[in-house]
């Protein structure tokens, strides 16, 4: 169980960016600070770490489901073993008698860090059921056009109809001005033409 607690000493990477969103969305919702936003823009991060975000909601949902199995479990285990509600408490913020009996089975509290669980729990469900609804929710992938970045978009927008996630539109910035006479930027302008005739296909 030492072990076990060591996992809670640290976030885990990318919570505190999903909290960021969380926090966004629920603000621009209730009209936060007396200001209604008809459309809220997040610019995300590069495909892979957006990916993973996207995902995580579902994945901190069942997380957090099965961490609060197992403290239930480990609630009714400590009420014979007696001392060991108090390393329990530790692990789930559940406190712990100073004696060596256990906690009442009765108990009428629950956790501090439980229900903050739950709270958390309840965010990220909100959070998931607001990605996945196309009708409030889109996501608009940039990218600029050379044969690489137009490969990554393509497997961003593969990812996201994979999850659900609606796409309606794309950017493709750095375009090149077709009437350039410089030898190279010229090259680099072929080269763009090429890649927007490819993603036109």
């Amino acid at each position: 169980l030492s072990d076990f607690a060591d996992i809670f000493d640290a976030v885990p990477p990318g919570v505190d960016e999903l909290i960021a969103l969380s926090k966004i969305v629920a603000l621009a919702q209730r009209d936060a600070y007396g200001i209604h936003f008809d459309r809220v823009v997040i610019d995300t991060a590069p495909t892979g770490h957006t990916l993973r975000l996207l995902t995580f909601p579902d994945f901190l949902d069942r997380f957090i489901t099965r961490l609060l199995v197992l403290r239930s479990r480990f609630d009714g285990a400590a009420n014979m073993l007696g001392g060991a509600q108090q390393l329990l408490g530790k692990v789930f913020g559940g406190g712990g008698g100073g004696g060596g009996g256990g906690a009442p089975a009765d108990a009428p509290d629950e956790p501090t860090a439980v229900t903050k669980l739950k709270e958390f729990q309840a965010q990220m469900q909100a959070l998931q059921a607001l990605l996945h609804d196309p009708e409030t929710t889109e996501f608009c992938i940039v990218t600029i056009a050379t044969a690489l970045s137009l490969n990554e978009a393509e497997r961003l927008l593969l990812e996201l109809r994979r999850e659900g996630i609606a796409v309606r539109r794309g950017v493709v910035n750095r375009l090149i001005a077709t009437d350039v006479a410089d030898g190279y930027v010229a090259r680099l302008a072929n080269g763009q033409r090429q890649c927007l005739a490819e993603l036109d296909d």
